[in-house]
């Protein structure tokens, strides 16, 4: 059995701890396990692969992994790409779900607010619903439970109507249509407030572009982007209305020892 651990990501609010890396050993104990840090060793390393644990490794990669039967990614995101792929697919939404609530909770410490907006509700869209307050947040679900949420028929009249907008939805041909200009970014207020944990791919980059350039008092903050990590000399980077940091939501004290445990949990299933 080879299992390979893509460790692509050197961001040191995110890079794999030592600690995780040595017990995969002991985890695997008669498992060939491969750690690789650059691209092109990925790709010549999970061509015969078993299992792959880590950073997503590009889609091209995985179709010569013939033998590729599971995947664990250390991210709350999929790449839509995967879901076409032959093998099971886990990630880690649901332990990260906590963390990513308290960075959006700090980033709206820093920022006079009124209507709060969270369009989904997964695991983080729940949790951040039972956070904030209850005056003046809506939260838009296709099956509403009470008086808080509405369903996606109301999108662009809530979107209208609010002074901060949080993303919480996973990346389908839906869910990015949502986020198109024509549907989106044309019925934002010229102050509105975007945190963004969910993913860099919802928005295109010259929509936030042309909005943040056009609305001075709009503020973009984001923890994705595509691409991850995001250049330096970036357009995104050139706004003063725009925060990038580099995928570190999920990532606070302890998320590691829950990946270590997920990872033991999958050893009885990946023999």
């Amino acid at each position: 059995m080879k299992i390979v651990l893509s460790d692509l990501n050197q961001n040191p609010e995110t890079k794999i701890p030592d600690s995780l890396k040595n017990s995969l050993s002991d985890i695997f104990p008669l498992a060939e396990i491969v750690i690789v840090q650059s691209p092109n060793n990925l790709r010549k390393a999970i061509v015969d692969a078993d299992y792959l644990l880590g950073w997503a490794a590009p889609s091209v990669f995985l179709k010569k992994a013939q033998k590729l039967k599971s995947i664990f990614l250390f991210s709350s995101q999929i790449p839509d790409s995967y879901t076409k792929m032959p093998f099971k697919i886990r990630n880690i939404t649901g332990l990260n779900a906590e963390y990513v609530v308290s960075y959006i909770l700090e980033v709206l410490s820093n920022h006079t607010y009124k209507n709060t907006l969270i369009i989904g509700q997964g695991a983080i869209g729940k949790l951040l619903k039972s956070k904030l307050p209850k005056d003046n947040l809506r939260v838009i679900t296709r099956t509403p439970t009470d008086e808080l949420e509405t369903d996606y028929k109301d999108f662009q009249l809530e979107v209208s109507k609010a002074d901060v907008i949080i993303p919480c939805v996973s990346l389908t041909p839906d869910t990015k249509g949502l986020f198109e200009n024509n549907h989106f970014f044309k019925f934002l207020k010229e102050d509105v407030l975007i945190i963004n944990t969910a993913r860099g791919e919802l928005f295109e980059e010259q929509d936030l572009l042309h909005f943040f350039k056009t609305n001075s008092k709009a503020f973009y903050h984001t923890d994705v982007t595509v691409p991850e990590p995001y250049p330096k000399d970036g357009a995104l980077r050139g706004l003063s209305n725009i925060k990038i940091t580099n995928h570190v939501a999920g990532f606070g004290s302890g998320i590691w020892e829950k990946i270590d445990e997920q990872i033991k949990n999958l050893a009885q299933e990946w023999k």
